[in-house]
Formats: C-alpha cells, sequence, structure tokens
C-alpha cells in the first residue's frame, strides 16, 4: 500500500513538473506591440529590436498589424511567430494568416523597396508582401528572393505574395502590382478592378470574400474574370485575364501553353530540391509570352 501510494505521489509529481515546464516552453522570450504585457516577458516596439540581442533558442511573438521595417534578419535557432492578438497568453492565440481576416494578420510589408526578410532561424504564420530583391548581374543570390531568402531555416504558415526578384534597380510607380492589378483580381469589362481578399476554409478550400464596399461596387458592373498575369515589364501596364467571352459568357478562357525549359515536378522531395527559382521564372516569362503572342488575351488594360 505504502509503495503504491509512493508511486502515486511521484507521478503526480512528474505531471505538475511536466505540466509545468510545457507551459513555461510555450512562454515567448519576447514579445512585439502586445498591447497587454506578459508577466516576466519584454515588449518591443519593433521586431528587429525584439530580435536584437536575443540568445538562440528563443521565440517572439508578433502581435497583428502591418510591419514596414528594414530587411529583417531571422537568427538560426531563433522563432519568430506572428498571428497574435495584442492580449494573447497563448499559444493557441495566434491565428493563421490563412484563416484571418486582414485585420488579424501580421504583415511584414517590403514597400518595394528591399527583401522583406533572410531567414536563418524559423518564420511562422506571416503575410510577407511587397519584398524587393535586385542585382544587375544575371544569377546572382543577392537578386534572389524578393520576398524571402532562406538560408538554412524554416518558413510555415505564411502567406507570400506580391513580390519582386529582378535585374532592374527599383523605381517608384513600375513595380509590378502597384499600377494595374495583382493575380487572383478581378477586372470587370469596363476596366475596374476589384481585389478579393482570400482565405482558407475550415474544409481546406480557398474563399474570396469582398468589402461591403467592393460588394457594392461589384454589384454595379460586369465581372469579365480574373487576373492571371501581370506584364512584368516596367511601364506595360499589361495584364491578362481569364474570363468569359462577349460573344458566349457561357465559355471561360482556359490558357494552354507549353514552357520548354520547366521542369515537370511531381513529387514533394521534387520540389524540395529544386533551387532554381530564377531560372523557372524566366522560362515560365518566355513561355507565356510567346504563348500570348500566337494567342492575343481577351484583354490588355
Amino acid at each position: 500500500m505504502v509503495i503504491h501510494h509512493m508511486k502515486r505521489i511521484y507521478l503526480t509529481i512528474f505531471l505538475l513538473i511536466f505540466a509545468f515546464c510545457s507551459t513555461k516552453s510555450q512562454q515567448p522570450a519576447r514579445t512585439v506591440n502586445f498591447s497587454t504585457p506578459i508577466s516576466g516577458v519584454a515588449n518591443f516596439d519593433s521586431i528587429a529590436d525584439a530580435i536584437s540581442g536575443l540568445s538562440a533558442p528563443g521565440t517572439i511573438w508578433v502581435a497583428i498589424g502591418n510591419y514596414t521595417e528594414e530587411e529583417l534578419i531571422v537568427p538560426s535557432g531563433i522563432t519568430l511567430i506572428g498571428g497574435f492578438p495584442g492580449n494573447a497568453t497563448s499559444l493557441n492565440d495566434r491565428i493563421y494568416p490563412g484563416r484571418a481576416t486582414p485585420s488579424q494578420q501580421s504583415v511584414l510589408d517590403g514597400q518595394y523597396e528591399h527583401r522583406v526578410a533572410t531567414v536563418y532561424g524559423t518564420l511562422d504564420g506571416f503575410v510577407i508582401t511587397k519584398g524587393y530583391a535586385f542585382d544587375t548581374i544575371p544569377n546572382s543570390i543577392t537578386g534572389a528572393g524578393g520576398g524571402l531568402l532562406i538560408d538554412g531555416g524554416t518558413v510555415m504558415n505564411c502567406i507570400i505574395h506580391n513580390n519582386v526578384a529582378s535585374e532592374l534597380e527599383p523605381e517608384p510607380g513600375i513595380i509590378p502590382g502597384t499600377f494595374v492589378g495583382s493575380i487572383g483580381d478581378i477586372y470587370c469589362t469596363d476596366g475596374t478592378i476589384i481585389q478579393p481578399t482570400y482565405s482558407i476554409s475550415s474544409q481546406g478550400k480557398v474563399v474570396a470574400s469582398l468589402s461591403t464596399s467592393d460588394s457594392l461596387t461589384l454589384s454595379q458592373k460586369t465581372p469579365q474574370g480574373i487576373i492571371f498575369y501581370v506584364d512584368p515589364a516596367p511601364t506595360t501596364g499589361r495584364i491578362h485575364v481569364m474570363g468569359k467571352t462577349f460573344t458566349d459568357p457561357r465559355v471561360w478562357f482556359n490558357p494552354r501553353f507549353d514552357v520548354t525549359n520547366l521542369p515537370n515536378v511531381a513529387t514533394l522531395d521534387e520540389a524540395m530540391e529544386d533551387f532554381n527559382g530564377h531560372t523557372n521564372s524566366d522560362s515560365l516569362s518566355v513561355g507565356i509570352t510567346r504563348w500570348i503572342q500566337n494567342n492575343p488575351p481577351l484583354h490588355l488594360v
């Protein structure tokens, strides 16, 4: 009886210690822009300041909001997690960007001035947008990764869109996406462009949502289709739309084109081993340009 009683005591103590350690292990080393500070955890105004001087391993929780800092360097052993309400107290309080409304996301915005981040550690739960990397030397690593350059690190649960890797220095007003539209936007017959917000439903489906004002605008317009290509050449302002034809509104335009040098990736392992993003993008650009020349798009604006 005594032996069994002692075992129960030891087991209880072990479980309490385990629960305490598990709780502590989920607490961040630092937070960014939290409205309600976590006891014993330093809160910073910027992500760069929170990263500075933090010893690995360390975790930083970032509150929702739009961050327009200089290029972030995420060191090895440092984990940066976004999507937290300002009063979060638990890792379970985070909101994944694919399930969040725009006001619930942690957005890293490069403003088309620089790469958003270089990752040696872990970047988790952010929207990466408007990054710009360039080098006049073709295939240079300096000009790679407009949004992110991952060097031994891990990026997960992120939305990465509207970033540019180029051989041209960024110039205000001619960056693709800043003066026409973006892939996934709705193009109307009168030239109006409406930008839905895309998210992932609980069933794993991609859902497009419109604001009240955009819904009202769309109700007064005639949708022509969805933008599937934005010409990267500066100042052209051309976009290509996959949409219904004027002659038969039931028929949808379905582009088919062959890309000579683009690899046919069949498995996740093959995709993970393909590091030729710049070359693949060039091949895709050449292939779709050739196809467009032979198959005029529905709209050029």
